[in-house]
């Protein structure tokens, strides 16, 4: 939660909010994946995992595409890698894959 975040709770008597332990990460699943929370920012290589191939999106604070593809090739469609700068507010889609790792360039 960020400061101004309001939560409306109702039917309990209590409720605890615990921080998450997040760890970044420099490999990712299928899912949606936030920078700087998940993974640092900074300039990638995002390749799949051998033989997978899926969609692969990451989009700006303002919720629009700035990286959008098939990645992949295993179906005979999509590139093999793509080189991509995150950015803090990013967030990340993956489907279809279960390891796209980010080495930095």
């Amino acid at each position: 939660m960020t400061k101004g975040e309001v939560v409306n709770i109702s039917g309990m008597s209590q409720v605890r909010f615990t921080p998450a332990v997040t760890k970044l990460h420099t490999s990712l699943s299928a899912g949606d994946w936030e920078v700087n929370l998940d993974i640092a920012a900074g300039r990638y290589v995002a390749t799949p995992a051998h033989g997978e191939s899926g969609n692969f999106t990451v989009y700006d604070a303002d919720g629009l595409p700035t990286t959008n593809e098939i990645l992949g090739q295993a179906n005979g469609l999509g590139v093999p890698n793509v080189t991509v700068s995150l950015s803090s507010g990013n967030r990340i889609e993956i489907s279809g894959l279960t390891d796209v790792t980010f080495t930095k360039k």
